[in-house]
């Protein structure tokens, strides 16, 4: 290498009963294409034949240096690892599990990175899982937003408040730091296995953090691994936060009340619900007493969730929903057809007001299968509707391509039923071959159900009816053709003077209505859709290239998933506040009046 820097590196394996694994580890280090490197093999009491092998090892390359506990006793990990440390002579740790393993070129990627950013402390790299499947899945799924996190770092930075999303790196195999960092370290976490948690939460509170954005640590998965002791983890988050937080004056203001909220609202859903969540709407709450000590509110979940809802004062975490990221997408729509043959009193998705348009079924298959690969296929519901979607001609094959894409989410067609009864067989057949449901709005309008229902029995097609009360299905439902379904009242603010974050957190759409058009998801269905009130009545209000999210462009699930949990610059032309869904049913009259 012709490096400015070619600093010592110290290689840390902390060794406990893993002989199956151990000769991977040290082949893949004594063969790293960077050099200056010393490998400390720190036993922490191993009774099976580790230690022996390492022993060979040292024989073959004077750079390993074994270190184990008087009378070979098990200190625990905490112990070990500082231990190593204070054996190190490297002005670099870098850390290796001894059931994992490096790619040959690690710490040569690392080096590169520190000679192009010299105040990088920490460096983290992305880790290659192999192994126990189910278990790789469930950590890809509670790591995702670190590494959205860390793909944001440009240049090294202090990163401890973005820990507040990911709240530790995905395993000492990844991380490498400047020695001097742990000079001030405490050695004493609760439990002494969450040592990684308590160390980085440490260092990044002054420490700069790097990334390489490159899988260069195989990390195996399997029932022996710690990665398996999350609950016991978790159980000491809060614990070993707060004492790093009271240690270090820097965050004295971070300590107070709005602090202790988002920790402990953080620490309900990602232990109860198994997400990484961050309520943040709770921070608005004020809230004084210290309820984090109590351990009375450490019980069941229904008592516990109450009782924090009793002391901050809500009735319900709805609104911190908004804001809270999803794990995934749940549902989400798409018009085939912006025009409507119903034309409803303000309309939300203004089809009253729109020209006759259909959506190209190229288009539809482009961004379906662009979705399916962002989502792995895995949404809850996907409504294909308008405008009113019978009225394009291509139905079927839209059907068809949803299905092909989508082969295990709930698909429904949502219609104001008008068409049904004149829709062919073959329609009555995509739907039943492709399990589709048929949903229909309630509106006071004369249909002849009757004939909708032989239908949908005779081809075993599952129709809904969307009343104001939700969904009830047509078999055991008989429906009134009275108000049962209401227009609804959703006025613009034409001179966007609305508050941003409140209207989204007051939406019923925000983050729950997500709306595919173009190539791009939107948090709502009406910013994507005012290009039709613009046309009409030759307004200006502006759709920002900032207000949906192009799923082409995204790199990843995460990055879609928090973008829609954050409020966008068209919600200040939304009058929430002054939405009403109980107006008695009317047709519109194209006024602007139905929409200010």
């Amino acid at each position: 290498m012709n490096n400015t820097l070619s600093p010592l590196v110290s290689i840390i394996v902390t060794s406990y009963n893993y002989d199956k694994y151990i000769s991977e580890t040290l082949n893949s280090l004594i063969n790293q294409t960077y050099k200056n490197i010393e490998i400390i093999v720190m036993d922490d009491g191993s009774s099976d034949n580790s230690i022996n092998i390492i022993k060979n090892y040292q024989k073959q390359d004077p750079r390993i240096k074994l270190i184990t506990h008087p009378n070979n006793e098990n200190k625990g990990l905490a112990f070990s690892v500082k231990t190593a440390i204070e054996n190190a002579s490297g002005e670099y740790i870098a850390f290796c599990e001894s059931d994992d393993y490096f790619k040959l070129d690690h710490v040569e990627k690392k080096i590169k990175y520190i000679n192009k950013y010299p105040d990088a402390d920490i460096i983290i790299n992305k880790p290659m899982m192999f192994g126990d499947s189910e278990k790789i899945k469930k950590l890809q799924q509670g790591f995702s937003t670190l590494f959205y996190q860390l793909e944001k770092i440009k240049r090294p930075k202090v990163y401890f408040y973005e820990m507040e999303y990911t709240w530790t790196f995905p395993t000492f195999s990844t991380v490498m730091v400047r020695k001097k960092c742990f000079s001030s370290c405490d050695f004493n976490p609760n439990p002494t296995s969450a040592i990684d948690i308590w160390l980085w939460k440490q260092i990044t509170t002054t420490y700069k953090v790097g990334f390489v954005n490159e899988f260069l640590t195989y990390w195996r998965i399997h029932t022996d691994s710690l990665a398996n002791t999350g609950e016991q983890v978790l159980d000491s988050y809060w614990e070993n936060l707060n004492k790093i937080l009271y240690q270090n004056k820097k965050f004295k203001k971070y300590i107070k009340w709005k602090h202790k909220v988002r920790k402990i609202a953080r620490f309900i859903f990602f232990r109860e619900v198994k997400n990484n969540f961050l309520i943040t709407y709770i921070l608005r709450i004020p809230f004084k007493k210290d309820i984090s000590k109590k351990k009375k509110f450490w019980k069941p979940k229904k008592s516990f969730l109450n009782k924090i809802k009793s002391k901050l004062k809500i009735n319900t975490l709805d609104k911190s929903q908004k804001i809270t990221p999803l794990d995934y997408i749940k549902y989400f729509e798409i018009h085939l057809t912006d025009h409507c043959n119903l034309n409803c009193y303000s309309c939300n998705h203004f089809s009253p007001l729109a020209k006759k348009t259909f959506l190209d079924i190229e288009e539809f298959k482009k961004d379906f299968k662009r979705m399916s690969e962002l989502t792995a296929g895995h949404v809850d519901i996907i409504s294909l509707m308008g405008g009113e979607p019978l009225l394009h001609p291509q139905i079927n094959e839209f059907i068809q391509s949803a299905r092909n894409y989508f082969p295990n989410s709930n698909i429904q067609v949502v219609t104001n039923a008008i068409l049904l009864n004149n829709m062919d067989n073959n329609f009555w057949e995509v739907c039943s071959k492709n399990k589709i449901w048929l949903s229909c709005t309630e509106y006071p309008i004369k249909i002849n159900w009757d004939e909708i229902r032989e239908k949908a029995k005779k081809f075993n097609v599952t129709i809904y009816f969307l009343s104001n009360n939700g969904a009830n299905e047509i078999q055991t439902y008989t429906p009134c053709n009275k108000d049962n379904k209401t227009s609804w009242y959703y006025p613009l603010d034409i001179e966007g003077k609305q508050n941003i974050e409140e209207n989204f957190l007051n939406c019923k759409e925000a983050n729950s209505c997500i709306h595919l058009r173009h190539g791009k998801l939107y948090t709502c269905c009406v910013a994507p859709n005012i290009c039709h009130f613009n046309e009409h009545f030759n307004k200006n209000i502006p759709l920002n290239e900032n207000d949906g999210i192009d799923i082409h462009k995204a790199k990843n699930l995460r990055e879609v998933l928090d973008f829609l949990a954050k409020p966008i610059n068209f919600c200040k032309y939304c009058n929430v506040k002054k939405r009403k869904l109980d107006l008695p049913w009317q047709r519109s009259q194209k006024s602007i009046k139905e929409y200010t």
